[in-house]
């Protein structure tokens, strides 16, 4: 039988004999393709295609993933006249056991680390008679199994110690009945998880917010890493003036997968067994368009409550005012990545207030409601348009469409109103306004790294007033001495009407860019770890992809352009795209058959291939039936396909 990866031909016994169909489930699911009777990888994740990354992985990757050969196998046998049922209180709470729709997982099969297991024989034995209970465990495949409980009773009651493999067994009546169970951490929607463990989360995240690294070690030991810990890293590697080493290329979905993930680990130090949840954004659309509202409905959802996210709306400091999150501060900078006021904020966040800001606004202007990520376009990202075909356009667009429009629509610009009263008055034309409202995502950004006639100040003093902190331009009588006039005119290309101005209207717009303290909220720029609402927003996107790859695998998963014409990242002139390429390490550690490791991108993306998963984490389900309730038929968007339960039928509907 022909393996890939230690996986069987898993379709030989179920095809009918049809080797041409089962090769093709084969090829797809584990994006390899037959050659010579072989089945052979054909993405660069597996060493192929880039001919650096074939050099690297025998050198190094595989030795990291030298236990990736294993995946989980559960038995699929006719299950016994009497079987043993595992749950735990986040089970009970949600009704459903966790993992529908990952390959080779059974229901019911998967229990979690840290958390009070109830083990029972099913249908329960008569009389209430007494089982022998033994339970073993191993934190990696092959590794010899220790046993970690025993105990004669109706129900064993036992807390698994870490994410590994657990055999469970017990004997009753001279009967011997025995199961496997795989343990992983369960993210959980956040608004479906079990309010405890929501707050055990929320309150993790306040502990790292509270305490720093010094005065954390001592309470919770030398593992611990405060957020701004995790701040710091982000904002360094995004706020590059060079180009963004963790956005705007292939790179963004693993980097993001590998820091969440050792977020997780940092909150597991001082809260074991807590997750970060996801949060399905797109459920707040369809929230706030049943509530009949514009975009400014949006805030009015459960996630923006006092006991979650915190309210930023109707406070002058545009930062929530109640909750545990109430007036949430960010640090103090100690590297050279720091905003003009000495804050883990971007270089070109001249907001003078320490607390973590949300303006929901461009300069004033709210987005519509369906600017925000919803059901249709998730769906029709992840299975309908260009993206779905290929690894490579699903990568370049995911940090945009799926996700993007959830950090602009939250996090917001902040302008002063006379200032923008200003520019209508220049532009006279409220189209013209709109455009450059819109246009803050990214003028502000792009001007700290395109002109270099451009600077944003080194330091400003925090007494002073916030109108005296903006960029700095050349003055007006050496605009085109300097440069700065050609300089913005290829700048401003995007804008026809910049070039309808005349020269007095264009100094003055000048003027008035210069001048104007532009600061976006925090979770809008390259400090936005520093916002709570940050962390669940990734896990949704890592989610998305997962569930993908089961109902829809990419026809082509290589990290290249299928058409030949490939580009890592944006400013591929100024990095080298550093942080983007299949063979670039992730900033972060990813924990991999229990062990944290620093994998490259291509390495976390075939460990998170759900046909052959390494990860210490799943995903509790990936139904998205808010969205399904849209549609009026199965053809209708959006449209999610349905996964079933491994060996009842897996796969899309």
């Amino acid at each position: 039988m022909t393996t890939y990866g230690g996986i069987p031909a898993v379709l030989d016994e179920t095809s009918g004999g049809d080797r041409a169909t089962a090769r093709r489930y084969e090829e797809v699911v584990f994006e390899a393709t037959y050659a010579d009777g072989e089945l052979r990888p054909h993405s660069s994740h597996n060493c192929a295609g880039v001919a650096v990354f074939v050099c690297a992985c025998a050198a190094t990757a595989w030795a990291v993933l030298s236990n990736f050969h294993a995946p989980w196998s559960l038995s699929l046998d006719a299950a016994p006249p009497r079987s043993i049922e595992a749950t735990n209180a986040a089970v009970d709470f949600a009704g459903f056991h966790p993992g529908r729709g990952y390959p080779r997982l059974e229901a019911g099969s998967v229990i979690e680390p840290h958390a009070a297991t109830t083990l029972r024989l099913r249908p329960p034995p008569d009389g209430g008679q007494l089982a022998a209970w033994a339970v073993a465990a191993s934190a990696r495949p092959g590794d010899a199994g220790e046993a970690i409980h025993a105990s004669t009773a109706v129900e064993a009651v036992f807390v698994p110690p870490y994410a590994g493999h657990y055999v469970a067994s017990a004997t009753l009546g001279g009967e011997a009945y025995e199961r496997t169970f795989l343990c992983r951490y369960v993210r959980r929607s956040l608004r479906a998880a079990a309010p405890a463990d929501r707050d055990a989360f929320l309150d993790a995240v306040q502990t790292l917010r509270t305490y720093g690294g010094d005065e954390g070690r001592k309470l919770y030991g030398p593992d611990y890493l405060p957020l701004a810990h995790f701040v710091a890293v982000h904002l360094a590697l995004a706020g590059d003036r060079r180009g963004d080493r963790l956005h705007d290329g292939l790179g963004f979905v693993t980097q993001h997968v590998a820091l969440t993930n050792a977020f997780e680990r940092a909150l597991r130090v001082v809260a074991p067994g807590v997750s970060v949840p996801y949060w399905d954004y797109t459920e707040d659309h369809v929230l706030a368009s049943m509530a009949g509202g514009d975009a400014s409905a949006l805030w009015a959802t459960d996630v923006w409550s006092d006991d979650v996210f915190g309210n930023a709306s109707g406070s002058r400091h545009h930062a929530p005012e109640r909750g545990r999150f109430a007036y949430a501060r960010v640090a103090d900078a100690a590297g050279a990545a720091r905003s003009p006021y000495g804050y883990l904020r971007a270089p070109w966040n001249v907001n003078r207030s320490p607390f973590v800001a949300r303006f929901h606004k461009l300069a004033g202007a709210s987005l519509p409601l369906d600017a925000w990520s919803n059901c249709y376009a998730v769906a029709d990202f992840a299975f309908n348009l260009d993206s779905a075909d290929s690894w490579y356009a699903y990568a370049w667009a995911a940090g945009y469409l799926p996700h993007g429009p959830v950090h602009t629509m939250v996090g917001g610009y902040a302008a002063p109103a006379e200032a923008m009263d200003e520019l209508r008055a220049i532009l006279g034309d409220d189209v013209a306004v709109g455009s450059f409202a819109n246009g803050l995502l990214y003028l502000p950004k792009d001007m700290y790294r395109d002109l270099p006639s451009v600077q944003y100040p080194k330091a400003c003093s925090r007494d002073a007033p916030q109108a005296r902190c903006h960029v700095v331009c050349p003055k007006p009588e050496d605009y085109e001495s300097s440069g700065f006039l050609d300089e913005m005119k290829a700048f401003m290309a995007g804008y026809q009407w910049y070039f309808a101005l005349d020269e007095d209207r264009t100094e003055r717009f000048l003027r008035f860019l210069c001048e104007t303290p532009f600061s976006p909220g925090d979770i809008l720029e390259a400090g936005a770890p520093n916002d709570v609402a940050f962390w669940p927003i990734h896990p949704f996107v890592d989610r998305l992809l997962q569930y993908k790859r089961v109902a829809a695998p990419f026809a082509d998963a290589a990290w290249r352009d299928p058409g030949g014409d490939t580009r890592y990242c944006a400013r591929d002139d100024a990095t080298a795209c550093q942080g983007h390429h299949a063979e670039d390490l992730t900033v972060f550690a990813t924990t991999v058959d229990g062990a944290a490791a620093t994998l490259s991108n291509g390495e976390v993306f075939a460990a998170a291939n759900p046909h052959d998963y390494k990860l210490d984490y799943i995903y509790d389900t990936f139904d998205m039936d808010h969205c399904d309730a849209l549609g009026a038929n199965a053809t209708a968007f959006p449209h999610f396909p349905r996964l079933a339960w491994w060996g009842d039928g897996a796969g899309g509907a």
